[in-house]
């Protein structure tokens, strides 16, 4: 077996091919949009995000014009050069690569992807034949997905309609993965022969290769003609996901799909139990809709800013208000931008500080508002002046040095962070019960909630002191978080 190496230092494929010439394919056609991009959009970002730095997209005559406008949708996205080339058939784009003989990743644009695929099947090797790559952890017998215990439970969706799939026997195994065998006969679709495992209908290989095979009219068929003359290998990837399309594919099964890749495990156990409940269909919507993640989280910080304003009021009814404004921006627009940037592939290192940045408005903004408020209606009591003084200077002191810190390691979420610190404490110390009983009671979703309860109380004063709470739990947190990661990442590094 051809090890694929999830992160490799050194990329074997820096181009990639798009066959794009199903046109007539319903939603699998290059055009189709799903999730708010176009399948061929989808294609390029995620090799661009994979590293690649050029693709040459083939599709047919007369429809040059077209794949460019979709080009040009994702263009500002995009960190590669993409070609559009009119041919009359796809083998003759073996013409295409004459002047050179590095390698290359083929694919049809049938099926939707993410860089979790495209990185690894960059990794590899094909100078000893072309290399088809397959999904690990997973093989299709009489016409049923058979699952390894290894494989996430969120990735088993994309295996739903086995008639979609395209099945690989592999020579003489009866169903077992042997290493590096060639294959036994061509790909075939949603057979009942025993055994085989699942092509991501994605091949890397050297332009010489490509052009030794003549007359080829499709991606099955290319493999086909490259096992008959034994000349194919195969390698297996895993923990990533793609979803192959066909004209049966239900919207059903793409909801399906994009709700699994957008749901956050490591979210608050709150807000994956409430919250989630109302930014689902909302998320979904709003990537139908093509609205960016950094326009909703924007939204979110207006909603912010207008809740604050709220308490400016001195009415019952605009501290509910206040309430139900804030709760909705902190609780459901806060998964909503993550979510769509997940199922649009939008997730990037600016907008993860963005969100971060909105993230510390969610308490910041009704707590300057309620410290005026309360020291104008309080008597101007300096009591409360101090206590909001030193409160804000804990905070920002904390979060400026876990931010600087955090980058400095590589992490762009408080959640992940978080995760990792589950991870190191393990399961059986008294640190790691205690921690993992009371976490969840701590964190930010909850605490959310927690504030959203007294405001309804409609006590002013009251709700500036849970602020209080809130405000310097944040900061001591952000310092328990540092020494936390500097302990981990200490006994890494000898």
């Amino acid at each position: 077996m051809e090890k694929i190496e999830t992160e490799a230092k050194t990329k074997t494929a820096t181009r990639a091919i798009l066959l794009a010439f199903n046109a007539n394919n319903g939603k699998a056609s290059y055009h189709a949009y799903h999730g708010g991009e176009s399948v061929l959009g989808r294609a390029l970002v995620a090799l661009s995000k994979s590293g690649f730095r050029a693709a040459i997209v083939a599709t047919g005559v007369g429809r040059k014009e077209h794949v460019e406008r979709l080009i040009g949708e994702v263009r500002h996205r995009l960190s590669l050069t993409a070609e559009v080339h009119e041919m009359t058939d796809a083998a003759s784009i073996g013409s295409l690569l004459e002047n050179t003989d590095e390698p290359f990743l083929l694919l049809e644009t049938d099926k939707i992807l993410h860089p979790t695929l495209l990185k690894q099947a960059a990794a590899l090797d094909p100078s000893r034949g072309p290399v088809l790559v397959c999904y690990r952890h997973v093989d299709l017998q009489n016409g049923t997905a058979r699952f390894d215990p290894a494989l996430p439970e969120k990735y088993r969706v994309m295996f739903a309609d086995t008639r979609q799939l395209t099945r690989v026997e592999l020579a003489g195994t009866n169903g077992t993965m042997v290493e590096g065998r060639a294959l036994d006969r061509p790909p075939r679709m949603g057979t009942d022969v025993p055994g085989g495992s699942v092509s991501t209908e994605i091949a890397v290989f050297k332009p010489s290769q490509l052009r030794a095979v003549t007359g080829w009219t499709s991606f099955a068929d290319l493999i086909g003609r490259w096992n008959a003359s034994r000349a194919v290998s195969f390698a297996f990837a895993s923990g990533a996901w793609w979803f192959k399309l066909s004209p049966e594919t239900t919207d059903t099964q793409l909801r399906e799909l994009f709700w699994r890749i957008a749901f956050k495990e490591i979210s608050g156990e709150f807000s994956k139990a409430v919250n989630s409940k109302f930014s689902k269909p909302l998320s979904l919507f709003l990537a139908r809709k093509r609205v960016t993640p950094n326009a909703i989280s924007s939204v979110q910080m207006l909603l912010f800013v207008l809740a604050a304003a709220f308490l400016f009021i001195d009415a019952y009814w605009a501290t509910l208000t206040f309430a139900v404004v804030w709760q909705f921006s902190a609780g459901v627009l806060d998964r909503c931008d993550g979510e769509t940037a997940r199922i649009r592939n939008h997730e990037s290192e600016g907008g993860a500080k963005y969100d971060v940045l909105v993230d510390d408005l969610r308490f910041g903004l009704p707590f300057f508002a309620l410290t005026w408020i309360v020291y104008a209606e309080g008597g101007r009591d300096p009591v409360i002046l101090i206590a909001a003084g030193l409160t804000l200077l804990l905070f920002l002191a904390a979060t400026v040095r876990e931010l600087t810190f955090m980058r400095s390691l590589g992490y762009q979420s408080r959640q992940v962070v978080g995760a990792d610190i589950a991870r190191s404490l393990g399961n059986k110390s008294f640190q790691a019960r205690f921690f993992h009983t009371f976490r969840p009671f701590f964190k930010g979703d909850a605490r959310t909630f927690m504030v959203f309860l007294v405001s309804l109380s409609g006590n002013k004063t009251a709700l500036f002191w849970a602020l209080i709470l809130n405000v310097l739990f944040m900061g001591v947190q952000a310092w328990l978080s540092i020494w936390k990661l500097k302990t981990i990442h200490s006994k890494k590094d000898p």
